[in-house]
């Protein structure tokens, strides 16, 4: 069974979603998500319907369904808060990684693609309960490529962050504050932005 939402497009952000079939990959279960945004064809379609259909949940309220449906539920508002920052309007395919058994004592992952207009990033979402009531620490990583060099996106597209020393060499380490990092690996003549955030 897939899962899927239309979802209204607003400015470019990013987007998780629903579930699908079930696989098991390394112990944990797999589950295929999809969201997308409504299209042209589709509104001229919903248009012409007579019963207006109910209306489709939100991408973010997918996302975190994908994960309460398997049990990790300890995790659902944390899941919700990075899947709203993330899904504003854009179409998302992806997976759900939760464990078989006690997932709600467990880590849970999402591996995401996200396309929002010609733009396309990739998202890795991990998620881990602790001891106390319904608390859960959650970490991203949004990977995109920008078509310009990696001191173009350092000082035009991140003017906020402070630049602090390389990771090794040649990677490009930004401070958006205590848990927030950027970091920029050149990729040809183009760059690779992966952005972290932790939430505690």
């Amino acid at each position: 069974m897939i899962l899927t939402t239309h979802h209204k497009a607003t400015n470019f952000r990013t987007s998780l979603v629903g579930g699908v079939a079930v696989l098991l990959v390394s112990g944990f279960t797999a589950a295929p998500v999809y969201a997308q945004t409504t299209t042209a064809k589709n509104q001229a379609k919903a248009a012409k319907d007579t019963a207006a259909p109910a209306a489709a949940p939100s991408p973010a309220a997918m996302v975190t369904q994908a994960f309460t449906q398997r049990g990790a539920n300890k995790c659902a508002e944390r899941v919700g808060q990075f899947a709203q920052f993330l899904t504003t309007g854009a179409q998302v395919g992806g997976q759900v990684f939760v464990a078989p058994e006690e997932a709600d004592r467990r880590v849970a992952s999402a591996s995401l693609e996200i396309q929002a207009g010609q733009a396309m990033a990739y998202a890795g979402l991990t998620f881990s309960p602790d001891s106390g009531a319904n608390r859960c620490g959650g970490v991203y990583e949004l990977v995109s490529y920008w078509p310009k060099t990696c001191e173009e996106v350092a000082s035009k597209d991140y003017v906020s962050f402070k630049r602090t020393v390389p990771l090794r060499q040649t990677i490009i380490a930004l401070d958006g504050g205590p848990s927030v990092r950027v970091f920029l690996m050149p990729a040809g003549t183009g760059c690779v932005s992966i952005k972290k955030e932790l939430a505690y």
